[in-house]
């Protein structure tokens, strides 16, 4: 049984290889806010935290503040939005609350914009060459974890002859069971009724449910020391992973962020018993690093293509 992880790496991977420019390509976490955030403003969460790390009394616009502070400070925006979680209760506009406002227009919305204009802009049929060559690869009882929102290898799959089952729904004979604990562009949750259902993948956009139910509010974004018992429904979704060991753990553009704490315990977990991990990433000072984390003997490889070309050998 093999466990692939796919991070935004792999979505950039196949922007790349699509040939488009960096404008148009799916965002990683160095440039997460510059691409979020070009015309869209986190107020007032972000005045806020820039009062808690002690930036005060700035006479210029609060977001060109921030950029030049993550400029300085990797991965800054983690501790951003660690920063809204925490007051995600307290905030409010007179329509909404203002967490809701920044996961689905600091969110939802620009990743779907640059989804849409970029690897979806003259590709109507939504052929992803590069993430199905890499769903071919997978077999029946195979697991995936998929820890991007947009639906690029969710569409890879079905494109690839791949039958998937979405947990908390249970698989059958025959599927590849994926899990999306940090929500989908195709997860609609519902607060109301406390339920969550993920849809097909025939949409690539945003639509939102009739019933109230939203698909941004799954959304778990990046920040620091998160944890899934604090999301009841990625912590739905991601329990029955914790059940299997398998026998090869391949990471397709995951990164190394320590603040990823349920994660790498996970991680470790699943790689504890496996006869192989495999890291696909061009950075070998992430595969050591990742390496180290893992404290396990890691196999290094640089790009998904010379992946392919090793496991179909």
């Amino acid at each position: 049984m093999r466990l692939l992880v796919v991070g935004a790496g792999a979505s950039y991977a196949e922007c790349k290889a699509a040939n488009l420019p960096d404008a148009q390509t799916m965002p990683l976490m160095k440039d997460l806010s510059r691409k979020l955030w070009s015309d869209y403003d986190p107020a007032p969460f972000l005045e806020v935290f820039l009062g808690e790390i002690g930036i005060a009394g700035y006479q210029r616009d609060a977001l060109e503040v921030f950029r030049e502070l993550e400029a300085k400070t990797p991965n800054l925006i983690e501790q951003f939005f660690a920063s809204a979680w925490s007051h995600r209760n307290e905030l409010f506009t007179p329509y909404s609350r203002c967490w809701d406002d920044l996961m689905y227009h600091g969110l939802l919305r620009p990743l779907n914009f640059i989804l849409l204009t970029g690897l979806l802009a003259n590709n109507p049929d939504c052929c992803f060459p590069l993430a199905e060559s890499v769903a071919k690869i997978l077999r029946p009882g195979d697991l995936v974890l998929n820890l991007n929102y947009d639906l690029i290898f969710d569409v890879a799959l079905r494109n690839a002859g791949r039958v998937a089952a979405y947990s908390p729904n249970i698989t059958s004979p025959g599927m590849v069971w994926v899990f999306k604990p940090h929500g989908s562009f195709h997860l609609a949750v519902s607060e109301e009724k406390r339920t969550a259902c993920f849809g097909q993948v025939e949409f690539m956009g945003d639509v939102q449910p009739s019933d109230g139910a939203r698909t941004f509010l799954g959304f778990v974004p990046p920040r620091i020391n998160k944890t899934f018992v604090e999301h009841p429904v990625a912590r739905a979704i991601i329990a029955p992973l914790l059940l299997y060991e398998p026998d090869i753990v391949s990471f397709w553009g995951v990164g190394s962020p320590a603040s990823d704490v349920d994660l790498f315990e996970m991680y470790r977990h699943m790689c504890a018993k496996a006869s192989r991990v495999e890291y696909i990433n061009p950075s070998e000072a992430d595969a050591k690093r990742f390496e180290m984390l893992m404290r396990r003997q890691v196999e290094h490889i640089p790009t998904a293509d010379q992946w392919l070309v090793s496991t179909s050998a």
